[in-house]
């Protein structure tokens, strides 16, 4: 019985860690973010006021 036990515990640690370690990746990695709906839009101007290429840009707020 103890060694069914101590199995028990085992799975037991290595499931905890698993969904510890979903979590931080989630955490750290902003990935809540890949879940919310998103465009892509292109758009060229002549004068961009200090935007930069790759700079995030907020669309209706």
């Amino acid at each position: 019985m103890e060694y069914r036990s101590s199995e028990v515990k085992a799975g037991l640690f290595i499931f905890v860690s698993m969904i510890g370690l979903i979590v931080m990746i989630f955490m750290l990695g902003n990935v809540q973010d890949y879940f919310k709906p998103q465009r892509i839009l292109r758009i060229v101007f002549n004068v961009t006021g200090g935007v930069e290429v790759g700079a995030p840009v907020r669309y209706a707020g």
